[in-house]
């Protein structure tokens, strides 16, 4: 089964509010490069926009590019445009701006800049270094921008049939509680994630862990995979799928944690770098062994480590950034 449609099978609720049309004999989605009648949705197709450029998209992939404001909420606002002053000239200026809703924008900003013992400020550090405090005086409200899965830069998710954990790290944590009713939502991100999906998901059943959404929706579909067994997992993004062996990143793990607990990070970074170059072909085995050769039972660690030279960059790191 295809990722997308794991997915799809897995939270159909997230699909709630897609507008489809019967597909065709021969559709074909451009952002899995599939045949529609091969997915999991064979007799619906979405047809799309992009940039002027009417697409067809399958139904599990549409996932990504559709605003959902249930659970994913409010992005931001296109065209909103506020000032700021203290709380009192902020109730008043805010009740003036009420008043003049019919007029251009420009006019209500005037308007605002030119009350008597009223004075506004053009961002928060102004107010508050003039005023002492911050509070919105809002010139126009702008059109809401609703949130998309495949905008969320930064943000991710691992489900399986019976888990779903969303990983929603700064700005994206308090815009995206409309998951609660889905997911575990967890304020990490970055690699950091890994440890979590090894601690949440133990292969013993499949599941799907994207890293990063980012904004790329179609090469993210056609690097998704589903993750199983106990050896490995990949972690998924638009920059590829990252194949990560369980038993050499834990070890690699510990072995940092046990061996530089207190020292410096330059002297952890020096480590990874090495191995890395190793890998890479930059640094010949006799100069790694010699760089490394007062590291206690090295050698031990370096067999565990994988032997294809792209898996051993992967892992040291997505180790190496999730500490």
């Amino acid at each position: 089964m295809h990722a997308i449609d794991f997915i799809y099978e897995t939270i159909p609720q997230l699909y709630e509010g897609i507008e489809t049309k019967p597909a065709k004999e021969n559709d074909f989605c451009v952002c899995c490069n599939r045949p529609v009648r091969e997915t999991a949705v064979p007799e619906e197709v979405c047809e799309v926009s992009i940039y002027g450029k009417l697409e067809i998209h399958c139904m599990p992939c549409q996932l990504l590019y559709q605003s959902n404001e249930k659970y994913l909420g409010v992005e931001g606002y296109r065209g909103r445009k506020v000032l700021f002053t203290n709380e009192g000239s902020a109730r008043f200026l805010n009740t003036l701006m009420q008043t003049m809703a019919d007029e251009k924008v420009s006019i209500r900003e005037k308007a605002a800049k030119s009350q008597e013992g009223h004075t506004v400020y053009p961002n928060e550090d102004k107010s508050i270094k003039e005023t002492g405090e911050a509070h919105e005086v809002v010139i126009n409200e702008g059109s809401p921008v609703i949130g998309k899965l495949g905008m969320l830069v930064g943000a991710g998710m691992a489900i399986s049939k019976s888990k779903a954990v969303f990983y929603a790290p700064g700005k994206h944590f308090d815009k995206l509680k409309g998951l609660a009713p889905l997911f575990t939502i967890k304020q990490i991100g970055g690699f950091a994630m890994v440890n979590d999906v090894l601690d949440e998901f133990d292969g013993s059943e499949p599941y799907v862990f994207i890293r990063d959404f980012g904004k790329k929706k179609a090469q993210l579909v056609q690097n998704l995979n589903v993750s199983s067994g106990e050896k490995s997992l990949f972690a998924c993004s638009s920059d590829g799928a990252m194949r990560i062996n369980k038993k050499a990143y834990l070890a690699l793990r510990k072995y940092v944690n046990t061996n530089f607990e207190g020292k410096s990070k330059a002297s952890v970074s020096d480590f990874f770098r090495t191995i890395r170059s190793m890998a890479a072909g930059y640094t010949s085995v006799s100069d790694a062994q010699e760089k490394l050769k007062e590291m206690p039972k090295i050698g031990e660690l370096l067999r565990i480590l994988p032997t294809c030279p792209h898996e051993r960059i992967d892992l040291t790191t997505a180790v190496d950034k999730g500490l």
